[in-house]
């Protein structure tokens, strides 16, 4: 009788640690919320990968949404968190077209993100594991960059009548927002200088002035001069995730988006 209650009780301890996510092979948790962790490496089909040079991929965990750059596009969705034990939902994320090596690399990225299970955070590094305890994402610890912390390169653009384009290749579009509300930046071909103005999330982009006296004989990269000035004054909300910045319309479209520029 002692036998049988002792297989009963040590059945039903292993039925609650495996209802949990607990146990020696999942994660030991620690501080993982608002910070931005940068990606050192992931799985890929049980391929340990070091991340993308030059990309700067990252998550940021805050309030249960969860968000980053994924090496293209940013992505948001949700997570739960209880002890060391974190499930992610389903996540979105826009749909700009990168070459090939980077679009795999930021498939394999989110499909390891939404295996995690538990995570291991200390104060310069995050591991995340999935359900069997295997490390399917290895991060470290990043600044956070504001919107006056560094110049802006345009990666595409509102023209009012395409929709959302890519910069032309060979051109590279700026954009510095000073603390004192001054915009200054290149548009390609000429330098530009403007106003703006900052509450919260929200921002209002004032017309800008041309200060050089510059020309291209191309009249692509002259249209896509005053397209991307006035996609800037069409910016009503700002968003930033890790190195990535996005100007939003009113109506919750994009005005331009951003990268930091190294």
């Amino acid at each position: 009788m002692r036998a049988s209650r002792c297989i009963a009780a040590s059945v039903l301890i292993a039925s609650v640690l495996a209802w949990s996510g607990c146990g020696t092979s999942g994660g030991t948790g620690g501080r993982l919320e608002g910070i931005r962790w940068v990606l050192k490496s992931y799985d890929s089909k049980g391929v340990t990968r070091e991340a993308p040079e030059g990309v700067s991929i990252d998550v940021l965990f805050k309030g249960g949404n969860v968000g980053g750059f994924s090496g293209v596009n940013t992505y948001h969705g949700s997570y739960k968190l209880s002890g060391s034990s974190l499930s992610i939902g389903e996540l979105a994320s826009t749909e700009m077209a990168g070459p090939p090596d980077l679009m795999d690399n930021e498939q394999a990225y989110l499909a390891a993100l939404q295996r995690t299970s538990s995570y291991t955070a200390d104060t310069s590094s995050l591991t995340l594991l999935d359900q069997d305890g295997k490390r399917i994402l290895e991060y470290t610890k990043g600044k956070t960059p504001s919107l006056t912390g560094g110049t802006w390169e345009v990666i595409s653009y509102y023209n009012g009548r395409d929709g959302i384009v890519s910069v032309i290749n060979g051109t590279t579009l700026t954009a510095l927002f000073s603390g004192d509300g001054a915009l200054t930046g290149s548009t390609g071909v000429n330098d530009y200088r403007a106003t703006y103005k900052m509450e919260g999330q929200k921002i209002s982009v004032g017309p800008s002035a041309i200060t050089t006296n510059r020309s291209s004989p191309d009249p692509a990269i002259t249209q896509q001069q005053a397209d991307y000035l006035a996609a800037l004054q069409l910016a009503a909300k700002y968003n930033i995730q890790g190195e990535r910045l996005d100007l939003l319309r009113a109506d919750g479209g994009y005005a331009a988006t951003f990268e930091l520029a190294r």
